[in-house]
């Protein structure tokens, strides 16, 4: 068998060897103390709830969303009406989606939002339960 066919099988092997290292240092959830991971989460949901997108990224989709509707000028379509048309088509599709991820900015407040109702049907039946 020349050199070249060992390859695949080299890969699989070393592949495999990671594998099993990555498993054998896995520890179940149930082993875990459980009140750490539970205050590691509010604290992750506060910290979700206070921050918004950085500036630089903001920066990066407008300039990203003012290229993009740019390159409709490139494209030389002889009717100023089907320029305009896809002109317009496009800037409503880049502006749509940066009002959206301007409202999800802050996931917890605004017009779409994230409501505690299923957290608090799931505590009212862990407090029938226990």
């Amino acid at each position: 068998m020349p050199i070249w066919g060992m390859v695949p099988v080299v890969v699989t092997a070393a592949f495999t060897v990671g594998l099993l290292l990555l498993v054998a240092r896995y520890v179940p959830f149930d082993r875990r103390e459980p009140q750490n991971d539970v205050v590691g989460f509010v604290y992750a949901r506060v910290n979700d709830a206070t921050e918004g997108i950085p500036g630089l990224l903001w920066a990066a989709l407008i300039i990203g969303g003012l290229v993009t509707v740019g390159f409709v000028f490139l494209f030389g379509m002889p009717s100023l009406l089907a320029r305009c048309t896809v002109l317009f088509c496009l800037t409503l599709v880049v502006g749509s989606l940066l009002l959206l991820i301007y409202e999800l900015n802050y996931p917890f407040a605004g017009a779409i939002r994230v409501r505690p109702d299923a957290f608090e049907l799931a505590l009212s039946q862990m407090n029938r339960a226990g």
